[in-house]
């Protein structure tokens, strides 16, 4: 089995599932695709609402789990490499 690293503690440098979700317009309640644009190509960070940033939260609580999954499904090891932050 072979081991991935993945490091997000810098979230500036790839783009991640909030961000799909929005680019191919499946997201309806996180960002828009043009929100998406202003952070990668301009770094505009827009603040969330309280809406949102509870999506945010869930969606960060639930990484572990969906890593995890997803290492037995494709056969790779996952190692939990992120630090405590404020959400977990």
């Amino acid at each position: 089995m072979r081991t991935i690293k993945i490091d997000v503690s810098n979230r500036q440098g790839y783009i991640g599932g909030s961000s799909v979700g929005a680019i191919v317009d499946c997201s309806q309640s996180y960002k828009t695709e043009y929100q998406v644009y202003e952070q990668f190509a301009k770094g505009i960070n827009r603040p969330m609402d309280e809406r949102q940033q509870k999506i945010l939260d869930y969606g960060h609580l639930l990484e572990p789990v969906i890593a995890n999954k997803a290492s037995e499904m494709f056969g790779f090891e996952y190692e939990d490499t992120t630090e405590d932050f404020a959400w977990q």
